[in-house]
C-alpha cells in the first residue's frame, strides 16, 4: 500500500507542476495522514484529497450542484404531493418499462431498478423489461418477480428484440430508460393522472434534470410543450417517452436505428395520429445520470428518419444538417409561381429605403416593392435609381400616422401579391441571410405568419421567438437575446431551431395574403401599435394556421439605420400602450399566462429561463383536487405569520389545501396579472397590502382575474396610538387606502370579534378566525427535569414582544425596581431605558422562526403581559398569552379584552396591585406552576391552529357563507 502511494504521489506530483495555480494544500502532508494508520485491507481513498490539493474549490462546487435557483426551485417545488397533484391511488397503470444497458456502470442499474420497482409502482402494475448486454446482477425477490432480463446477444439487433417482446404483452402503455437513470417517485401518479385527463394522448413526454452518484440535482431541462418543427430540428423529447402500446404496434415498432428509434417514434405517432395526440407532462420526473454518455446522434441517422417523416407526409423538402450536433433543419422550397411584395416601412429616408433593397434584393430575385411612408409633411421622396434598378417602385403615404396597424391593412389590401415580406427601414441583409428561407416556410400550407432573426451589427440577437406573459406588461419577452448564432449554451439551444411561435417581430415578417384576409387583418381598433403582431398570430392559431421564426433566415438592425424604428418608439411613449395591454387581457389573457413555448416552471419575471422560484407552482392545474390558495404575507413577523404563513402552511401539510406563498421578503412586489392567471388560484389571502402597487394590483386582479379576493386585518390600523412608533410611518391617508382596498376585495378576514365591531360596516362579508398556534412549532419545547430543577437561581419574571409595545411596559417601571432583588429580570426582544438597569437578561429580537426555542429557552417562571388601554390594545387577539402558555408559563396580565377568557390573572395598570401578585407567586411556587399547567391545558385545548383548520377552510373559500 505505501509503495502504491508513492507511485501515485509522483504521478500527481507531476500533474500539480503543470497546474497553473500552485495548490493550497501540502502534497506531503497528504501523503503523511494517508501512511500515518492505514487500516489493513481496506483502499485508501485518495481522490478527494488530490482533488483538493489540485483545485481546492472542488469541495465548494460538489457540495453545490447546480445553480443557486435550481436548488431552490427544487427545495420548495421539486415535490409532487396529493392532493394539489393529484389523489394517491393504487388504479391500474400498465406500464412497461423499457431499460436499455448498453454500457455497464457500477450500481448504474440497481439504481434504476431501485427508482422504479417500488411497493406502490408494483401495485399499480409497473413491470420492466432490462434489455443489455450483459448478465443480470443480483435482483431482490421483488425485483426478480417485475423485472424480465434480455441479454443481446452478438449479431442480434436490439429493436427486433424489444419489438418482438412487446407484441405480445397486454398493457397499456410503453415506456424508456436508460441504466442508470432514475424516475421520480411521484412519476406514475402524475402520468397516470395526465393520461386520462387527455386520452387523446398516444405519447407522453417530461421534464428532466441530471442526477449525481449521490443524488444531487442539477441541470433542469425545462421543455416546451409539443412542437413539430422544432421536434424536427432536435429531438427535444428525451428518453422518458411512454407510448401507447397500441400506437407503438400501429407505428410498426423501434427502427433498427436504436440510436434515433424513439425520435423516430415519434415523427410516426404525429404522422399517424396528429400533433395533438404527444403530451407534455411539466414536471421533472425523470433524473437523467449524469455518468451515461449524452453525445448527439449520427447525422446521416436524424437525416435518414426526417426523410422518411417528411415523405409520409408528402412534404416537398430537403434535410439539412446544421453545424451544431444533433440539430437540423427542413429546407421548404420556394414556388416561383408565387409573387411577393416587399413592404417597407419608413418615416421619409430615400436613402435607407434603398439600402434596405439593395440588401434584399440579390437573395429574392426579382420583387414588387411598396413603400409606406409615415412621414406626414412635404412631397414623397423621388425613387433613387438603386430603387428604380430594382422594378416598379410604389411609394406610398401611410394612411394614418396614429395608426399603424390600419396603414398596414390598407397597405396590404391594395395588394395583389400571395406573399408580403414587411420590413423596417432600418434593416439590412447580409450575404448568406437567406431570406428565400421565409418565402419557402410561407408556402408551407399550414403556415400563415413567418419571421426572421434579427441581429445587432455584432451578430447578437436582437429579436428572437418572442414568449408570451413577461413582466412588467404581460405580453412578450426574448428568451435568447444577446446570444449569438455559434453560442452553444441556450435553452435546448432554441435559438438554433426553427420552432412555432405566438407572434414574431413587427421589424420583419411574411405573411401569406389570403389567410392574412380570412383573419380579418391586423385589428387596428384594438390594437393600433403595440400588439397588433401578437394578436394576429394568436387569431391565426384559432384558425389552425401556425407562426414560424427561423433562425436561419437573418437580418441586422444597425443603430442609427433608418427612422421608422426611432418613430414607432416615439410613438408608443406617446400613445396609452395602457389600453392595449387592458385590451390584450380581456381577449388573450388564459393564452398569455399559458404560451405552450414556454415552460410554466420557468420564470415570467425576467426571459433568462430560470427557474420561478418566488411563485412556484404549487400544485398541477390539470391535476390539483384541492382548494388552491395563494398567500401575500406583507412580512415575515408574527403578524404575516399567524394571518397567512402558518395556516396556509398547515393546511398544506394536512392534505387539506394546496398553498403557495408570495415571498414575505418582497413585500411591495405582487404577482402580475399574468402571474396569478398561470397559478390560478381559488382565493388570494393578502394582509395589510395597502402600498400603491398593492391597490394597483388589486383593481387589475379584480378587473382581470377570476379569483377570490379576501383582505386580511390583525390590527386597528387606522387608530394607531400616538406612542406607538408605526404612527410615524403609517398611512396618512390610511382610510381611503383601506376603503379602496376593501372595495376591490370579496371578503374581509379579521382575527378577533371587536375587530370586526369597528370594520364591520366597512364590508357586507367579515369573517372572524382567530389567531392560533401551529402545533408543529410550539409543542415539544418544555423540558418537564429542566422546569422542576431550577434551584441555585432566583425566580426569573419576563416578558417578549418588539419594540412598539414601549408604552405597555413603562408604567411598569416601580414593578420592576420593587422586585429586582427577589428576581431575575428577563426581556426578549426590547427594554425600556428604565428598566434596563433592573433587567438581569436583556436579548434582542429573533427571527420568527426560532422565536419559540428561544423564549423557552429563558426558564421563565412568570411572564407577564401588560397592555396600555386604548382601542388598538383592545382590538388585539390574545396571542402573548397563548404563546407563554404553550411553555406552561403562569402569566399575570393588564385587565383587557383580549385576555379575559384566560385562565391567568388580570389586573387594573396599578403597579402595586402587580407587585402583590406577582410577590403572592413567588412565594408559592408549586401553585404558581399549576397555573402554568392550567394555562397549557386551556391553550391546547382550545387554540392550536392543526385543530381548527375547517374555520380557515371556510373563511378561505369562494362564494358565500
Amino acid at each position: 500500500m505505501a509503495s502504491n502511494v508513492l507511485d501515485y504521489a509522483e504521478l500527481y506530483a507531476g500533474l500539480l507542476e503543470l497546474h497553473a495555480g500552485r495548490p493550497r494544500a501540502d502534497l506531503n502532508e497528504i501523503l503523511a495522514a494517508l501512511e500515518s494508520d492505514p487500516v489493513a485491507g481496506e483502499p485508501v481513498e485518495m481522490s478527494a484529497a488530490l482533488l483538493e490539493t489540485l483545485a481546492p474549490s472542488w469541495g465548494r462546487r460538489q457540495t453545490g450542484y447546480g445553480t443557486p435557483d435550481y436548488r431552490r426551485w427544487l427545495e420548495s417545488q421539486g415535490r409532487y404531493a396529493p392532493p394539489c397533484h393529484g389523489r394517491d391511488s393504487d388504479a391500474p397503470f400498465a406500464l412497461l418499462m423499457v431499460i436499455l444497458e448498453f454500457e455497464r456502470e457500477p450500481g448504474a442499474i440497481a439504481a434504476t431498478l431501485e427508482s422504479l420497482l417500488t411497493g406502490a409502482n408494483i401495485r399499480s402494475g409497473l413491470q420492466c423489461l432490462v434489455v443489455s448486454l450483459f448478465d443480470p446482477p443480483s435482483l431482490t425477490p421483488d425485483q426478480a418477480q417485475s423485472c424480465l432480463w434480455r441479454r443481446i446477444e452478438s449479431g442480434q439487433s436490439v429493436a427486433r428484440l424489444i419489438n418482438r417482446r412487446l407484441a405480445g404483452w397486454q398493457g397499456d402503455w410503453i415506456g424508456w430508460m436508460g441504466a442508470g437513470d432514475r424516475l421520480h417517485p411521484s412519476a406514475l401518479g402524475l402520468l397516470r393522472g395526465h393520461a386520462a385527463k387527455s386520452p387523446e394522448w398516444r405519447l407522453i413526454y417530461t421534464d428532466e434534470d441530471r442526477i449525481a452518484e449521490d443524488g444531487r440535482r442539477y441541470h433542469p431541462v425545462f421543455k416546451p410543450d409539443f412542437d413539430l418543427d422544432l421536434l424536427r430540428c432536435r429531438f427535444y423529447v428525451g428518453d422518458l417517452c411512454l407510448i401507447a402500446r397500441d400506437a407503438f404496434l400501429e407505428c410498426g415498432g423501434l427502427s433498427h436505428q436504436i440510436e434515433v428509434a424513439l425520435h423516430d417514434l415519434c415523427l410516426k405517432v404525429v404522422d399517424r395520429f396528429g400533433e395533438s395526440a404527444i403530451g407534455h407532462v411539466p414536471h421533472v420526473l425523470y433524473h437523467r445520470a449524469d455518468s451515461r454518455n449524452l453525445s448527439a446522434p449520427a447525422s446521416d441517422a436524424v437525416a435518414k428518419i426526417l426523410a422518411a417523416h417528411l415523405e409520409r407526409r408528402r412534404i416537398r423538402a430537403q434535410v439539412r444538417a446544421t453545424s451544431v450536433p444533433g440539430i437540423h433543419w427542413i429546407d421548404h422550397p420556394v414556388s416561383p409561381a408565387i409573387r411577393t411584395t416587399l413592404l417597407v416601412s419608413t418615416q421619409g429616408d430615400a436613402q435607407a429605403v434603398a439600402e434596405l433593397i439593395d440588401s434584399v434584393r440579390p437573395l429574392l430575385g426579382r420583387l414588387e416593392i411598396l413603400v409606406l411612408d409615415f412621414q406626414r409633411k412635404g412631397a414623397l421622396p423621388t425613387p433613387s435609381r438603386v430603387l428604380s434598378e430594382a422594378g416598379p417602385v410604389r411609394w406610398r403615404r401611410a394612411e394614418s400616422s396614429e395608426n399603424i396597424a390600419r396603414s398596414l391593412n390598407r397597405a396590404i389590401r391594395r395588394l395583389d401579391t400571395e406573399r408580403v415580406l414587411v420590413m423596417h427601414d432600418g434593416l439590412r441583409a447580409r450575404p448568406g441571410s437567406a431570406l428565400s428561407i421565409l418565402l419557402g416556410l410561407i408556402d408551407r400550407p399550414d403556415v400563415a405568419l413567418a419571421g426572421p432573426c434579427i441581429l445587432d451589427t455584432e451578430g447578437r440577437i436582437l429579436q428572437s421567438y418572442p414568449l408570451m406573459g413577461f413582466w412588467p406588461l404581460g405580453a412578450t419577452g426574448q428568451l435568447h437575446r444577446g446570444l449569438t448564432l455559434g453560442d452553444t449554451d441556450g435553452a435546448l439551444n432554441r435559438h438554433l431551431c426553427v420552432q412555432r411561435c405566438a407572434g414574431v417581430s413587427d421589424q420583419a415578417f411574411v405573411l401569406r395574403r389570403a389567410a392574412f384576409e380570412q383573419a380579418g387583418g391586423f385589428d387596428e381598433t384594438a390594437f393600433p401599435n403595440a400588439w397588433y403582431m401578437l394578436d394576429f398570430g394568436l387569431r391565426l392559431a384559432d384558425l389552425g394556421y401556425k407562426t414560424l421564426w427561423t433562425p436561419h433566415a437573418t437580418l441586422v438592425a444597425g443603430a442609427g439605420r433608418g427612422r421608422f424604428q426611432g418613430y414607432r418608439r416615439r410613438k408608443l411613449k406617446q400613445i396609452e400602450v395602457a389600453d392595449e395591454v387592458a385590451r390584450l387581457y380581456e381577449r388573450w389573457l388564459p393564452r398569455l399566462a399559458r404560451d405552450p413555448a414556454h415552460n410554466p416552471n420557468l420564470t415570467l419575471r425576467d426571459p433568462s429561463a430560470r427557474p420561478e422560484t418566488e411563485i412556484g407552482l404549487a400544485w398541477d392545474p390539470r391535476l390539483c383536487e384541492a382548494p388552491r390558495l395563494l398567500g401575500f404575507p406583507g412580512d415575515q413577523t408574527g403578524s404575516g405569520h399567524y394571518r397567512v404563513i402558518d395556516p396556509l402552511n398547515t393546511l398544506r401539510a394536512q392534505g387539506l389545501a394546496c398553498c403557495a406563498l408570495v415571498p414575505a421578503d418582497k413585500p411591495t412586489r405582487p404577482p402580475s396579472v399574468v402571474e396569478l392567471e398561470r397559478l390560478a388560484p381559488d382565493t388570494l389571502l393578502l394582509h395589510n397590502a395597502l402600498h400603491d402597487r398593492h391597490l394597483h394590483a388589486l383593481e387589475l386582479y379584480r378587473r382581470y382575474n377570476d379569483v377570490c379576493l379576501v383582505f386580511s386585518l390583525d390590527d386597528l390600523i387606522t387608530d394607531l396610538p400616538s406612542w406607538n412608533p408605526f404612527s410615524r410611518t403609517n398611512y396618512p391617508d390610511i382610510d381611503r387606502r383601506l376603503d379602496r382596498a376593501l372595495g376591490l376585495c370579496d371578503r374581509l378576514l379579521l382575527s378577533t370579534p371587536l375587530l370586526a365591531e369597528f370594520y364591520g360596516g366597512r364590508h357586507d362579508d367579515v369573517r372572524v378566525v382567530p389567531n392560533r398556534l401551529p402545533r408543529a412549532r410550539w409543542q415539544g419545547l418544555v423540558d418537564v427535569e429542566a422546569e422542576s430543577d431550577r434551584s441555585g437561581r432566583k425566580p426569573r419574571i419576563g416578558w417578549a414582544g418588539a419594540a412598539q409595545h414601549a408604552a405597555d411596559l413603562e408604567w411598569l417601571a416601580p414593578v420592576v425596581e420593587a422586585l429586582a432583588g427577589e428576581v431575575e429580570w428577563c426581556f426578549l426582544g426590547m427594554c425600556p431605558d428604565g428598566l434596563e438597569p433592573y433587567a438581569t437578561i436583556v436579548q434582542p429580537m429573533v427571527d420568527f422562526e426560532p422565536y419559540p426555542s428561544v423564549l423557552a429557552g429563558l426558564g421563565l417562571d412568570i411572564a407577564i403581559a401588560p397592555l396600555a388601554l386604548h382601542d388598538f390594545n383592545r382590538c388585539k387577539s390574545p396571542l402573548k398569552l397563548l404563546e407563554y402558555g404553550a411553555l406552561g408559563i403562569p402569566v399575570v396580565c393588564t385587565d383587557i379584552e383580549p385576555y379575559r377568557e384566560a385562565p391567568v390573572e388580570r389586573l387594573p395598570n396599578h403597579p402595586h396591585l402587580w407587585i402583590e401578585a406577582l410577590r403572592a407567586r413567588l412565594a408559592d411556587p408549586e401553585s404558581t406552576r399549576r397555573e402554568g399547567r392550567e394555562l397549557r391545558r386551556w391553550v391546547e385545548s382550545g387554540w392550536m391552529l392543526d385543530d381548527a383548520l375547517s374555520s380557515w377552510i371556510e373563511a378561505l373559500s369562494p362564494g358565500p357563507s
